[in-house]
């Protein structure tokens, strides 16, 4: 990972560029080595928003808590490891990664709270989509552009995959995906 800091948040820049490093062997036992360097560019203002675009984040480092440091470098790992056209599969993985990490530090109960935080939102996204009265084709979490479904969903649909049919086949099936096949 490369990480690009402003002058006087060093100690923030090497805390998440740390955590990020300890974190990549995990990553990428579950989604491969990564295709792409995996970049993220402090922002000056401490209340800016993040934004993302692939495996680059640009996001404030100043302060920010080694917890969350954890949860933006998996999302950003699986997206230096993993591509597809699907927003689903795309920011659906990257969100199951980060369900993951919680697990990874901090036991199963925590992830499955870490992943309550994001019900709410989903839930709300398939009443919008319920009351507008779509054909079920565009309701399909393969065809949402509600944003809320494919990263909040998506995230909880990975996880109950590999409930049901277990890491190390989940983790096959992740590693024999192959984006420009994928019609």
């Amino acid at each position: 990972i490369e990480v690009l800091y402003w002058k006087g948040h060093d100690a923030s820049a090497t805390n998440y560029a740390d955590t990020a490093e300890k974190i990549v062997p995990f990553m990428a036992e579950w989604f491969g080595p990564a295709h792409s360097r995996a970049r993220t560019a402090d922002l000056a203002e401490a209340d800016a928003a993040p934004f993302e675009s692939g495996s680059l984040l640009l996001t404030p480092l100043k302060g920010v808590d080694p917890r969350l440091a954890g949860l933006a470098a998996a999302h950003q790992l699986t997206h230096a490891a993993f591509l597809s056209p699907r927003p689903w599969i795309n920011e659906g993985l990257a969100h199951f990664a980060q369900a993951l990490y919680v697990e990874q530090q901090s036991g199963r109960q925590a992830a499955l709270d870490y992943m309550g935080l994001h019900r709410a939102a989903f839930a709300a996204a398939e009443k919008r989509t319920a009351l507008a009265k779509e054909d079920h084709a565009s309701q399909s979490l393969a065809n949402t552009s509600d944003e809320a479904l494919y990263r909040s969903k998506a995230m909880y649909v990975w996880w109950m995959l590999r409930d049901m049919v277990g890491e190390r086949a989940l983790k096959k099936a992740i590693a024999s995906y192959r984006p420009e096949q994928d019609k």
